[in-house]
């Protein structure tokens, strides 16, 4: 990982003890693989892989 631990989001903690509509848990459990995926993309970034020079490009000119 590139930075210290990863900071989540509880989906579970906020909904707790309430009521939610099916839209707000829609949006929750969306936001939830959102962070997912964000944290699985950190946790397999390496500095290395920020540092390798990467292949030029062609440019098209009109």
């Amino acid at each position: 990982m590139l930075e210290g631990p990863g900071v989540g989001f509880d989906s579970k903690a906020q909904a707790q003890g309430r009521a939610i509509s099916k839209v707000t848990q829609r949006l929750i459990e969306t936001w939830a693989r959102g962070v997912r995926a964000m944290e699985t993309v950190l946790e397999e970034t390496t500095l290395a892989d920020l540092c390798k020079p990467e292949v030029g490009a062609l440019m098209y000119y009109i």
